[in-house]
């Protein structure tokens, strides 16, 4: 099963999503997607038209959608249920791991973000536009 990659990112100006590749400059931070034109080729080159986006709004896409099909982002807040608890966490990726998790970090409680929870987290929100939902 292959997964797809992709990121998400607020736009700079409008503060909306955009999703599609990633594209990292000195200055600038740019998704460019399947919706937007790809650009041109020109002298051997090709000539790429993406959005500017906050960097610190990025979030690349987990593989995984949660119990009513959306996808599920780093930067993303889900909750599940255990033994009758409600628990909420933001989605992150841990490097050292290589795999993306749900809490605040290692040090105060986190669990892997896994296929086998399909069915049982939802995506209420992200850590961007809804802090406070943490």
């Amino acid at each position: 099963m292959s997964v797809e990659i992709k990121f998400r990112g607020l736009t700079s100006g409008s503060g909306i999503w955009v999703y599609g590749d990633l594209i990292q400059l000195d200055s600038d931070t740019l998704i460019v997607g399947k919706d937007m034109s790809a650009g041109q080729f020109i002298n051997g080159h090709i000539e790429l038209q993406g959005i500017s986006v906050y960097p610190e709004s990025l979030g690349q896409f987990t593989g995984l959608k949660d119990k009513n099909g959306v996808e599920i982002y780093e930067g993303d807040i889900v909750v599940w249920k255990v033994n009758d608890i409600v628990r909420a966490a933001p989605v992150y990726f841990d490097e050292l791991q290589a795999s993306f998790w749900m809490g605040k970090d290692k040090d105060s409680g986190h669990l892997v973000l896994n296929d086998w929870m399909r069915g049982e987290h939802e995506v209420i929100g992200n850590i961007h536009q809804n802090p406070e939902l943490l």
